[in-house]
């Protein structure tokens, strides 16, 4: 029998709470004048109903009722969506894709970067759930919005946003326990949030140890699957003037000692784990909206930082394999919406994501006095992936009818360097569109048809991998070209 607790303490004096419509991510479900739910999977603010498009939206209200464990393990009863998973971790399917063919983002920055393989990964569980305000699925779209490896469609998680008030400052706080029977989960988080009129101000750490697996039927206790988990996200917003805001976040997230369950069980190894997983994110978002103007410009600058340590030694070797690849990525876009006149949209900008890859590998024999040999790492040590582009979407209204276009060029210039093959440099590019014509049936029904190109390039999992990645040895590939769609 399992069990799950899920108690919540929660003290607010009553204030009235002021969203930033300019941000990515509103206060709570942002809703238009009727009631329906808008979304951003545009690039852009979008009734859902008048979303020509797959899109399917979890609220923070789902969130809480599903008490999923993990991110991954939130979106198991989303439609459309199959979430492949060995413990705990999970990757989700969408349009039968997965891995590097499906694209994550959070709070509109990337977390795909350029390591993501094109199995199955663990990296969308590197998000606290508690820290979530509501995620998007955008299924079979993405690639014209926000570039590479949305083949099968994009899920953008947006994190809890602090709120103005109104009527002086405010403070409130929220406790928060999950508590899962036989030992599988033990969970808390402590937040506290500052509202005042100019300034708002949300923090909140989490930890959380998550026992052995218990399966039903004759799986039983599936032994090893626990790890230890911590987190901590900070975000403030600032009103620097009537018509200008400033965002400023930081998360932080590690992982430690996750067993890879089905490599023990299947593979005959005595030890092997994730010793680390571990990422940081850090940006900063400016918003400027002219006072009773839909036009707007914002500009989000942004490093991100992934370390992921492994530890493996098959049963009777005496070799234990210690391999550790760190990520950072340089990210920086602007964008205008500009509306002309009622009836016209227009969101056009240019963004800029550089990764710089380390990788190691070192042997060390634990019965020669623990004698080390340093190995090359699974990726080529101080390889770069940059990718810029340009893109731009449009929408016309029409009585009945709404027509949607847009278009994306991207450059990428990608360099590994191979100790045995030496240094190896390719520049592709890209250029992909979407057009979709919808059309309202009733007040509450419509009928729409689109057609989207979508693209991956080559990035340094594809180019530099040598060693063995989930069940099989995956050697370098160079000359790669984008797959278009």
């Amino acid at each position: 029998m399992f069990i799950a607790f899920m108690p919540q303490l929660q003290a607010s004096a009553p204030t009235e709470h002021l969203g930033l419509s300019a941000g990515p991510a509103q206060d709570s479900v942002l809703r238009d004048s009727i009631g329906e739910v808008v979304v951003i999977a545009q690039r852009r603010e979008e009734r859902l109903f008048f979303t020509p498009g797959a899109v399917e939206l979890l609220n923070g209200k789902a969130l809480r009722a599903r008490q999923a464990r993990t991110v991954p393990e939130a979106l198991v009863a989303t439609s459309g969506v199959f979430n492949q998973s060995t413990s705990r971790s999970g990757s989700p399917f969408l349009r039968g894709l997965t891995g590097n063919q499906t694209l994550l983002l959070i709070d509109g920055i990337r977390l795909n970067n350029s390591t993501f393989r094109y199995g199955p990964n663990q990296y969308l569980n590197t998000i606290d759930p508690f820290s979530i305000d509501r995620m998007e699925v955008w299924k079979g779209g993405g690639s014209v919005a926000y570039g590479t490896d949305a083949l099968g469609g994009t899920i953008q998680v947006l994190t809890q946003e602090p709120r103005f008030s109104s009527e002086g400052a405010d403070w409130s706080g929220r406790a928060i326990g999950q508590f899962i029977s036989q030992g599988m989960e033990q969970s808390g988080r402590l937040e506290g949030m500052y509202s005042g009129e100019n300034t708002a101000i949300l923090a909140g750490a989490t930890l959380r140890h998550f026992g052995d697996l218990i399966g039903g039927d004759t799986t039983g206790r599936q032994n090893p699957s626990g790890y230890d988990e911590m987190a901590f996200d900070a975000k403030g917003k600032f009103r620097l003037g009537d018509n200008h805001f400033l965002t400023v976040a930081h998360q932080y997230f590690r992982q430690e000692e996750q067993p890879v369950f089905h490599k023990i069980q299947l593979e005959n190894f005595l030890r092997n784990h994730f010793t680390e997983q571990q990422r940081q994110l850090t940006y900063a978002r400016w918003q400027y909206q002219p006072q009773g103007s839909k036009d707007r410009l914002s500009a989000t600058t942004s490093l991100q930082k992934t370390i992921e340590g492994r530890e493996s030694q098959k049963n009777g070797s005496s070799v234990l394999t210690e391999e550790e690849d760190k990520v950072r990525t340089l990210g920086f876009s602007m964008q205008y919406e500009y509306h002309p006149v009622q009836q016209f949209r227009l969101s056009s900008g240019a963004e800029l994501y550089r990764d710089l890859v380390n990788s190691t590998r070192v042997d060390i024999n634990l019965i020669s006095a623990g004698l080390t040999t340093s190995k090359r790492g699974l990726y080529p040590d101080g390889s770069t992936h940059l990718s810029a582009a340009v893109y731009t979407l449009a929408t016309w209204e029409l009585p009945k009818w709404q027509f949607t276009g847009g278009a994306r060029y991207n450059y990428f210039a990608i360099t590994t360097k191979d100790e045995a093959n030496g240094e190896a440099t390719i520049k592709p590019d890209a250029l992909v569109g979407n057009f979709s014509a919808l059309y309202g049936l009733t007040p509450k029904d419509n009928v729409f048809a689109s057609i989207e190109s979508a693209f991956r390039a080559p990035n340094i999992d594809d180019m530099g991998t040598l060693g063995i990645v989930d069940f099989r040895y995956e050697v370098p590939a160079f000359d790669l070209t984008p797959n278009l769609l």
